[in-house]
């Protein structure tokens, strides 16, 4: 039933353009209607069913938990094409500096961009160089932090006893800071099995800061065949700030997982070591980053390598 209501609050409105077109204390200071449910099982009421806004507009929904794609090329169905070391292709808008050591291969086929490794001291790469970062991003993104940047693998082949391939790096030149995946066999913490395992990893200053390994003995996610099938086939290195980052891992299934479906690696930390006595600060400003996609580990036996199928870089919006 209807009652009317007298004063009920003396708390003071909050500023106009906090809650403009909503419910304010003062909406109890006037008469106003109040709706009683007297067939419950208790007393309820609704108040005041005569101050709501005439129209509700509800906010536009972002993708989950507000995900913003800034960039994704798929590999995957580009016109088939090989390589030359100094080579420069434009694929989607962006180009990338092609690296390939003696006796590698970089190419787009069927399934996307592949590597076969080198023979020699020197690696493959399929790289984007700075200021890729702050291009695709913004300097402001970049700055404040939650983004990320996926990749899908298509195919591997790990045929050696010891040997790896890249999936993702990214960073400064070695001597500076940066990190990466890789899909290693036997060696670095990887299992011994042609599936491998999905390995991560951070440098500083010229050195492995560690192996961070998905599978190292003390993760829950450990280095075996179980957890890291071939089905592990899409990464993504979430950056809560751009010298703190996750290693996530998880499976392609028609489309990229969501975050909170993939299986969390480690987190990789360098904040204490922003200045150094030997060097002063390193290039540790992401503004000076590459971004590689794919490679081959130098020295390696012929017939292994990797193809990847497509890459992203996302932020999340709030």
């Amino acid at each position: 039933m209807p009652v009317n209501h007298d004063k009920v609050s003396s708390v003071d409105d909050p500023p106009e353009d906090v809650l403009a077109g909503k419910i304010v204390p003062s909406d109890w200071n006037t008469p106003h209607n109040v709706l009683i449910d007297l067939a419950g099982p208790e007393v309820t009421g609704v108040l005041p069913v005569d101050k709501l806004p005439p129209e509700v507009v509800e906010a536009p929904e972002l993708s989950p938990d507000g995900l913003v794609v800034v960039h994704e090329t798929v590999f995957a169905g580009m016109p088939t094409a090989s390589y030359a070391n100094g080579n420069t292709p434009t694929l989607n808008g962006l180009t990338y500096n092609v690296g390939i050591g003696a006796g590698g291969t970089v190419a787009i086929v069927a399934d996307g961009l592949q590597h076969t490794h080198p023979t020699g001291a020197t690696e493959t790469a399929f790289a984007l160089a700075a200021p890729i970062w702050t291009t695709l991003l913004g300097n402001s993104i970049l700055r404040r932090g939650r983004f990320a940047v996926w990749a899908h693998v298509s195919s591997y082949a790990l045929v050696s006893t010891a040997c790896w391939s890249y999936i993702l790096n990214w960073g400064a030149p070695y001597s500076s800071m940066g990190g990466g995946f890789r899909r290693i066999r036997n060696t670095q913490g990887g299992v011994a099995t042609a599936t491998g395992s999905v390995g991560a990893w951070a440098y500083y200053n010229g050195a492995d800061v560690a192996n961070v390994l998905s599978g190292n003995a003390e993760i829950v996610d450990n280095g075996s065949a179980t957890n890291h099938s071939a089905l592990d086939n899409v990464v993504c290195a979430y950056f809560r700030n751009w010298y703190e980052w996750d290693y996530y891992y998880g499976t392609w299934a028609s489309g990229w997982p969501l975050l909170e479906d993939m299986k969390h690696g480690r987190r990789f930390y360098c904040g204490p070591l922003i200045n150094t006595i030997e060097g002063g600060q390193k290039l540790r400003d992401p503004r000076t980053w590459s971004l590689g996609l794919g490679g081959g580990g130098a020295s390696s036996n012929i017939g292994n390598g990797i193809t990847i199928a497509r890459w992203r870089m996302t932020y999340w919006n709030p």
